[in-house]
């Protein structure tokens, strides 16, 4: 039978004759069927309830171990989950009224249950639990991911803080945000954005200890509580099963999708001592791990603060940059290992401000990236690393091809290949010269779409180039049905070659395999002797 026509009551009563007078209420009613199991103490409750079904408990606040709202009390916190009807001798409004106050749903007085006003009670009881439950969840709970909202994290947060203070102990908050999550809900929609959260969501809480928190604060952002811990070692633990926990990819309408996500965290009582300031420093650890490159993480450090009112200032002098001509191209060469010709060059972006010095890339794209900006940029270093390459070949250089690195904010355009193609007749360079590259993480986070775009480039005559191969979690297997012509083996695999035999290992299968289906290699940050003849051999 269902819930509805079958409702399990546990009656908590010591008197005998009572439980048989509630007993013989109960069969008064034939439209609903009662199961009835009745305990005479609180001890006997405790013991029943872990091993049974319940829908309802009505309960006499005059028991042999404990009396009046003292009783109401230890039920609640025996069963929060179950609505609780109190039984009670007395008639007393007052304390009918406390019973409810104090977590009973209803109450009745003794000698005045009849059949309908019991049954009514025991049905209107469990209904509202049920709106209670239904209310608390909104008021507490994330409605897509159903973890703890915002609101009930700083409230465990808060609590935990008291406690850290007077056990002396630490706590860490994890703040987290996911690695590309815009270009998902951009190019796939938020339906699969919203899945992808929720998967996201399933999975951070197999992380953590039972005392711990995961939330979600809104959008793609996440938070971890995790009380009571003794080391800061801890908390890098707790990190490192998160990247792992997320590494499987996503499988959403036969496509994966990976998962990655950079993390701040904030230590009580070092970097604050009250939740809203350890929330912020996670903030900014976050905001600068995610500087430092996807599926990353960074401790609170003062420094951090200052960094964010630069940024700030950065942020405005960049808007301004273009219109004061600050921005230069210089040019990395590409060299053929066996002939020592140079073939082209990669076209990489400097920025010269009269205030703030050269800017290193690492400080400003990401800024660009954040604010937009990156679109005007973008456009700038293609139309004039276009113009340049036209020069080169009017002076001579007739085979010389130049190669522009896209943004995933670029390559989320869907007029990308209409404004390339606009700016290739602008500058009147054939499109066979123009190589643009990507990072592979922009490709393997959407293969799908990014098939239609690099498909598309690719009928126009233009080369397309893997950047950072093998920083994410791709494989050539997986790129081999994209049209790319050359993969870029990162330089953090190069710059220990020869020394470090696991990078040696790495970057000749990823030679071996390139060849075999047909790619061009080339290896960056070539500037050793011994890394030369690493490659040449």
């Amino acid at each position: 039978m269902s819930q509805e026509d079958h409702i399990r009551i546990l009656l908590v009563e010591d008197n005998p004759g009572d439980v048989d007078l509630i007993r013989e209420v109960l069969t008064e009613k034939v439209n609903v069927a009662f199961h009835l199991t009745s305990v005479r103490s609180m001890a006997e409750l405790s013991t029943h309830l872990p091993q049974n079904q319940t829908d309802v408990i009505l309960l006499d606040l005059t028991l042999p171990d404990c009396f009046g709202l003292e009783t109401l009390e230890r039920a609640v916190k025996m069963a929060p989950d179950l609505p609780i009807v109190v039984l009670t001798g007395f008639e007393d409004e007052t304390l009918g009224f406390s019973a409810v106050q104090h977590g009973a749903q209803d109450y009745l007085i003794k000698g005045r249950v009849e059949g309908d006003i019991l049954s009514r009670a025991i049905r209107y009881a469990i209904e509202r639990k049920r709106a209670e439950q239904s209310i608390h969840e909104m008021a507490y709970y994330d409605s897509l991911t159903k973890l703890p909202n915002r609101t009930l994290f700083f409230d465990r947060l808060k609590h935990a803080l008291i406690q850290a203070q007077r056990n002396k102990q630490m706590a860490a908050i994890l703040f987290l945000d996911l690695d590309h999550f815009k270009a998902v809900n951009d190019t796939l929609g938020h339906d699969v954005g919203d899945y992808l959260l929720k998967e996201v969501g399933r999975r951070l809480p197999s992380c953590v200890r039972a005392i711990d928190t995961v939330s979600r604060l809104g959008g793609d952002e996440f938070t971890l509580l995790l009380p009571e811990i003794s080391r800061v070692e801890d908390a890098t633990v707790i990190v490192g099963k998160i990247f792992n926990v997320l590494k499987p990819p996503v499988v959403v309408r036969g496509q994966e999708l990976f998962v990655s996500t950079s993390i701040g965290i904030s230590l009580y009582p070092n970097d604050g001592k009250d939740a809203d300031t350890l929330i912020q420093h996670a903030d900014l650890a976050m905001y600068r791990a995610k500087q430092r490159g996807a599926n990353g993480f960074e401790f609170y450090s003062p420094s951090m603060n200052l960094r964010i009112s630069d940024r700030l200032g950065m942020r405005n002098a960049l808007a301004r940059a273009l219109e004061r001509g600050e921005f230069l191209l210089h040019y990395q060469p590409r060299v053929h290992l066996k002939s020592g010709r140079i073939t082209g060059a990669e076209a990489l972006i400097r920025w010269r401000n009269p205030k703030l010095g050269v800017v290193p890339p690492s400080e400003f794209i990401p800024v660009a990236e954040e604010t937009g900006l990156i679109i005007p940029i973008g456009e700038w270093v293609l139309r004039n690393a276009s113009r340049q390459a036209r020069a080169w070949q009017l002076e001579g250089f007739t085979r010389f091809r130049v190669a522009v690195n896209l943004s995933s904010r670029q390559f989320n355009q869907q007029d990308l290949p209409a404004s390339v193609l606009s700016i290739l007749r602008e500058t009147d360079l054939d499109p066979e010269f123009l190589e643009l590259e990507l990072t592979e993480s922009e490709v393997m986070s959407n293969p799908k779409i990014a098939l239609i775009m690099l498909e598309e480039f690719s009928q126009m005559g233009i080369h397309l180039a893997i950047d950072d191969f093998g920083t994410g979690y791709s494989s050539l297997n997986r790129l081999k049905s994209l049209p790319i012509g050359t993969v870029k083996i990162d330089q953090s695999f190069v710059r220990q070659i020869p020394d470090d035999l696991d990078d040696a290992a790495i970057v000749c299968a990823i030679i071996s395999l390139a060849k075999n289906l047909k790619m061009k290699v080339i290896a960056e940050g070539v500037e050793k002797k011994e890394q030369l003849t690493f490659f040449a051999r």
